[in-house]
């Protein structure tokens, strides 16, 4: 029998470099939909040759890079920090939460200095049950997009990501590397908060009966920086595009979008938001967390009514600004049982 790669054969595995852009074996798997794709780019020479025909010569390879596009997959309090380092800030080291057990990770992205990314090495493998009909690997990994939401109803948060790396080569990927566990996010465990900056928002109190799906997005503001270096692959990451959150809230038609049209719409009035989830206990004191802090304006008029389930909502559309009290524009924090990164 004859066949092409099968979908639920292929995997992602990777591994933070200890120095970037070198590549090294994966020491994990990435689980989520996505391939890794070869995006080197040609160009073709057109002139006027003395034949109707357009192309009468090769093209040439004028750069050599690679993507992937991660997910939508199911987030977790493990695999979400790969994407945080990758994105956020690198190198960040977990301390020792509320007991024995717990670690907590904080993704604070310096205003005007370099994020110093942790670049990973993937590797993307496709199987057709027999043999590996590709297996391609691209170092100095990072990640340009990402996103995570949760919509009410029984169903897992989702988290999916864009990364660039340098070009993908053929290669022989690292064997026999075991499913990692997760602890998944149920989409219904999370909160949202309200507060007019950042330090309010530790008193603030889980808005009751409002929420009903949020979607935050971040730009992370880094890119491959090319120069003639004697080579067609990039030199290191750039830093210099800007950074951007947003968040789309979908809520309840209530009292509560009528105090965030007339307060902070029509107002333009900052608000401070944190999306937070509590997970399983931990043994030695406290949770599995994720907690998305951000301040933010309302840009945009509140979106026509939609209907869930007989009941009128109303999508609110934040865009996130820096905070000079609070010296940022959004943090991220996550607590598991890993002591560092896999």
């Amino acid at each position: 029998m004859t066949t092409g790669a099968i979908t639920k054969l292929r995997k992602l595995q990777v591994v933070v470099e200890a120095a970037k852009g070198t590549g090294i074996p994966a020491t994990a798997r990435l689980l989520g939909p996505g391939t890794l794709m070869d995006m080197a780019a040609q160009e073709q020479p057109v002139r006027d040759y003395g034949v109707l025909d357009v192309n009468q010569e090769a093209p040439t390879e004028v750069e050599q890079g690679s993507e992937l596009a991660f997910g939508p997959t199911e987030l977790s309090y493990e695999q979400i920090t790969y994407l945080l380092g990758a994105g956020i800030l690198g190198g960040v080291v977990a301390a020792l939460d509320a007991g024995t057990g717990d670690y907590k990770y904080v993704y604070l992205p310096p205003a005007a200095a370099d994020p110093d990314p942790d670049t990973l090495t993937i590797e993307g493998v496709h199987s057709d049950g027999a043999a590996d009909v590709q297996a391609l690997e691209a170092n100095y990994c990072f990640v340009t997009e990402m996103s995570i939401s949760a919509s009410q109803g029984r169903e897992h948060s989702e988290l999916s990501a864009t990364f660039i790396g340098r070009k993908a080569l053929a290669v022989t990927p690292t064997a026999s590397l075991a499913i990692p566990s997760r602890t998944l996010v149920p989409a219904n465990l999370w909160g949202v908060k309200f507060a007019a900056d950042h330090a309010g928002l530790g008193a603030a109190s889980v808005i009751t009966g409002g929420a009903v799906s949020f979607d935050w997005n971040l730009v992370t503001g880094l890119g491959p920086k090319f120069r003639l270096a004697e080579s067609l692959e990039f030199v290191e990451h750039q830093f210099g595009i800007g950074r951007l959150a947003t968040l789309a809230l979908t809520i309840d038609l209530s009292a509560l979008l009528e105090t965030e049209r007339l307060s902070f719409f029509r107002a333009q009035t900052a608000r401070a938001i944190r999306l937070q989830v509590d997970g399983p206990a931990i043994s030695g004191g406290g949770n599995h967390n994720i907690t998305i802090d951000g301040t933010y304006y309302l840009i945009d008029p509140p979106a026509e009514p939609g209907d869930d389930d007989g009941q009128e909502t109303v999508t609110l559309n934040y865009v996130g600004f820096y905070e000079a009290a609070g010296a940022k524009q959004f943090e991220v924090t996550v607590t598991n049982t890993q002591v560092s990164v896999p």
